[in-house]
């Protein structure tokens, strides 16, 4: 659980990101709102680590084998659509604070 922002709290998902030289980048992706793509709602360091607390999902890409199961073909046209729909989406500019 977290407290955000207008709400009392709300499940989230805390993983470690593995490029530590990102933090720049995962700052101006949390600024993003589509619905294609889970919200980021804070990027943290801790001990030289950076971590991210994001929309809770009941499954990340990270952990899916997608070799385990075939998809149909209407499930991967659905998937590079929504793929697609989320590429053509701006990305805030972000300002170097150095």
């Amino acid at each position: 659980l977290a407290s955000c922002p207008g709400k009392y709290f709300s499940r989230a998902t805390i993983r470690e990101f593995p490029n530590p030289g990102s933090m720049e980048l995962l700052q101006a992706l949390s600024g993003i709102e589509h619905p294609n793509i889970a919200v980021i709602y804070d990027v943290y360091c801790h001990s030289n680590r950076i971590f991210t607390a994001s929309e809770y999902l009941e499954l990340s890409l990270a952990d899916t084998n997608f070799l385990s199961f075939p998809f149909e073909e209407w499930e991967i046209a659905t998937i590079i659509t929504k793929v697609q729909q989320a590429h053509y989406f701006e990305v805030p500019a972000h300002t170097n604070r150095s």
